[in-house]
């Protein structure tokens, strides 16, 4: 064999090489593309109009839309009489038949009732603590004390609305000014609002602290995390959340040090979560993966590769095993059962991770593989306890206003501020989890910052 040939095969072998690499990159980008929020962890708001009709769609019942037959509406309950402002009588003067005058006849039956709310003309009600000054005999010059809520600007219900509009409603400090002035005649500057949002911000530490103290005895925790900018700097706005109540809190890091400051070595519940390296110092024992997030990914690596049989079988496994979950929620399945319905998909997951981490070639499939068996005890936690969700869609929901927030405000300025919004989504979170009033919490607060009452707690009995 010449040295020209030898040169050809090797010139040959390269390019063999060099496609071969170039058709995996293509498949990789195609696969990218592709990606939307039913296969991927993007929020559905990413989807293009094209792909949102690519969602399955439920099977037609063939009932009309709206209430069906026989159902109960929803009605607006009149309040009682007494409980009504201003009553107006009206009377017919005339018979819409005949024309004859109705004057003196006495009423058929009860009256048809009407309610109208209105709000009138709102005007803050401005009080003025005036402190005496009295100058002793001996030359001094003396001055009442004032409590610190006297000094105030503003009083703690206004106080608590104006957290509210900025925390719970997310306006901006100019639109909050806008409607102050508006709505109830209120005419403050946007410094005004930021130091109040900073006084309420003080005012619920020790609650707040509270509730971060109340982690690790939770049966469940669901955790989750997203990205937050704070003065144009990277930073990570994480939640723990339960039944009960929901935390959060700004860190600068994407790292464990916020999973091991809210859940030290004792804490004993399960925490729910997706596959991020943050929770990996957590045993096996004591997590839940996220099967919601384990849906997207199976989906992802049957849409990158449609012949993917197995893969494609474990999926439909994974959603014949939702099935029976719901089946088990609605009290159609004991939990003997359940684990009994549930049994062979198990073995067959454990089966198909075993093979797909063995094989030769990195991708999606084996590192899902490899993570499922590394973190098995973490997988079917649902199944075997009692009080366990095997999705983490608390803390997404949880999450989802602080995602609205940040696309419209892009973030905060500064320590004080992101201070602010976590401490403001805490009480808000958990008080909405609780049925409790927002500004009524938050104005007793305010009092018991002021030391006019006992500080309230967010953890209710």
């Amino acid at each position: 064999m010449d040295e020209s040939t030898t040169d050809w095969r090797a010139r040959a072998e390269a390019a063999e090489a060099r496609v071969a690499a170039l058709e995996k990159q293509v498949a990789d980008l195609i696969a990218r593309l592709s990606q939307d929020s039913s296969n991927s962890h993007k929020p559905p708001s990413t989807d293009r109009p094209g792909r949102r009709q690519r969602r399955k769609k439920k099977a037609s019942s063939g009932r009309k839309p709206g209430g069906q037959p026989g159902h109960k509406g929803h009605h607006r309950a009149l309040l009682p009489e007494f409980e009504v402002d201003h009553v107006v009588r009206l009377r017919a003067e005339s018979c819409r038949c005949c024309g004859a005058s109705l004057d003196g006849l006495p009423g058929h039956g009860e009256p048809m009732r009407y309610q109208q709310a209105e709000l009138p003309p709102i005007r803050p009600v401005i009080t003025e603590f005036q402190a005496e000054r009295v100058q002793c005999d001996c030359g001094v010059v003396n001055a009442p004390p004032l409590r610190r809520d006297q000094t105030w600007c503003t009083g703690p219900r206004l106080m608590a609305t104006i957290a509210t509009l900025a925390g719970r409603y997310r306006l901006a400090r100019d639109e909050t000014t806008g409607l102050l002035r508006d709505l109830l005649g209120v005419e403050l500057s946007e410094g005004t609002i930021q130091a109040i949002c900073e006084r309420v911000s003080g005012a619920v530490v020790a609650p707040v602290e509270e509730l971060e103290a109340a982690l690790p005895s939770a049966t469940q925790v669901f955790m989750d995390e997203t990205g937050w900018k704070q003065h144009g700097v990277r930073h990570w706005l994480w939640t723990a959340s339960t039944a009960r109540f929901a935390v959060f809190a700004i860190h600068r890091r994407r790292s464990s040090a916020q999973v091991r400051a809210w859940l030290p070595n004792e804490a004993h519940g399960v925490v729910s979560a997706d596959r991020w390296s943050a929770y990996n110092h957590l045993e096996p024992a004591r997590r839940q993966l996220c099967w919601a997030h384990l849906d997207r990914d199976l989906q992802g690596i049957v849409d990158a590769n449609p012949d993917d049989a197995e893969t494609d079988l474990i999926l439909r496994g994974a959603h014949q095993m939702f099935r029976s979950w719901r089946a088990f929620k609605a009290s159609k399945l004991t939990r003997d059962e359940l684990k009994k319905a549930v049994a062979g998909f198990r073995g067959c997951l454990h089966r198909w991770a075993t093979k797909a981490a063995q094989a030769s070639e990195k991708g999606k499939r084996r590192g899902l593989a490899k993570d499922l068996l590394k973190m098995w005890p973490a997988v079917f936690q649902f199944i075997d306890r009692e009080g366990i969700e095997p999705t983490n869609n608390q803390a997404e929901r949880d999450l989802r206003p602080a995602v609205l927030w940040r696309k419209g405000s892009f973030g905060t300025r500064s320590e004080a501020g992101s201070r602010f919004v976590s401490r403001i989504l805490s009480v808000w979170a958990t008080c909405k989890k609780q049925r409790v009033a927002l500004i009524d919490w938050l104005t007793d607060a305010l009092q018991a910052a002021a030391g006019l009452r006992v500080t309230p707690t967010l953890l209710s009995a």
